[in-house]
């Protein structure tokens, strides 16, 4: 008897043995987030006559505009102006807009990706030899 329960548990054991038991896949993972999309506009910042250095207002919206958007945008144009009472606008332009370049990297934006120039454009039409607040600026333009 003890025979026949051994050969009975020997037979069962071989049988389950050979059964596979399917489990079912595990889930596929979950989808990585969605890339955030930080949307920035364009800054303008505004100058002293004659003056390339930022003004204390200036270096703030840099400093806002980074802290408002996260992080800096990929890649900037910097565009200086002068207005038309200024001399050596062409030189003086580009110092502000290197100006607003040393900030951002300043703030962590890599230099490599801040491009600088200088324009004459003016924001405010006026006559030559005018002083005009509003055409001494610098704007930050992301691309």
């Amino acid at each position: 008897m003890n025979m026949r329960l051994l050969a009975a548990g020997l037979l069962a054991a071989t049988a389950l043995a050979g059964c596979t038991h399917h489990m079912p896949p595990p889930p596929p993972p979950p989808p990585p987030p969605p890339q955030v999309v930080v949307h920035w506009d364009k800054v303008v910042l505004y100058f002293d006559f004659m003056k390339a250095n930022l003004t204390a207002s200036a270096a703030d919206a840099i400093a806002d505009a980074i802290g408002h958007n996260g992080h800096p945008p990929a890649h900037v144009v910097v565009t200086g102006y002068c207005d038309t009472a200024e001399r050596h606008c062409h030189e003086l332009a580009l110092r502000r807009a290197d100006a607003v370049k040393d900030e951002l990297v300043r703030r962590g934006m890599a230099a490599g990706a801040i491009e600088t120039m200088g324009s004459d454009d003016l924001a405010v039409p006026t006559p030559h030899d005018t002083r005009e607040p509003k055409n001494r600026r610098a704007v930050i333009d992301p691309r």
